[in-house]
């Protein structure tokens, strides 16, 4: 009888769980994994719940902590997927008669953005500052909202910016 409780909870919040899923993971296919790892480890438990209302606030919560579980592991252990490789290099703006300093602070830039961001921000910041993409497009490609494409812009616009004037402070001896 609780098992079946717990199947038909999952049954109805499907969407409504996905939708929390995803909200907090990179794709729509992790958001499906979450679910389906909420399921699997509350179904040894499903004894225990007596109503749907309980089950249901179970079943939110645990997909809720998985997917912060799983976006905190990716922000303190950045992973390069396989597709890595298939990121395109960082356009070269760096020709031989362009000032010396211009080109030096390209290069700094460049070895910013590729030690700093993550493979993510990277592709964004390609798609929007050097390809001039739409935070449409770019969110359709990259399957993510046109709301964490800017924010995620914005981060990484903010990192290098940030990164690059310590190491000017630095260079400068102050």
């Amino acid at each position: 009888m609780s098992e079946e409780i717990l199947l038909s909870t999952f049954t109805r919040l499907r969407g409504q769980l996905l939708q929390a899923a995803r909200r907090l993971l990179p794709s729509q296919a992790d958001a499906e994994d979450a679910l389906q790892e909420a399921f699997v480890r509350l179904w040894p438990r499903a004894e225990e719940f007596c109503s749907e209302g309980q089950a249901e606030a179970v079943a939110r919560t645990t997909v809720r902590h998985l997917g912060i579980d799983s976006y905190r592991r990716r922000r303190s252990h950045p992973t390069v997927s396989a597709d890595a490789e298939d990121a395109p290099p960082l356009p070269d703006f760096c020709d031989e008669g362009a000032d010396p300093d211009a080109e030096e602070r390209w290069l700094m830039v460049e070895s910013i953005m590729r030690e700093r961001l993550t493979l993510v921000q990277r592709r964004i910041v390609q798609l929007r500052d050097f390809e001039g993409r739409s935070y449409e497009e770019i969110a359709a490609s990259m399957e993510m909202q046109p709301a964490a494409v800017r924010m995620q812009l914005s981060r990484a616009r903010r990192l290098v910016r940030d990164t690059f004037r310590e190491l000017q402070l630095k260079n400068s001896g102050f």
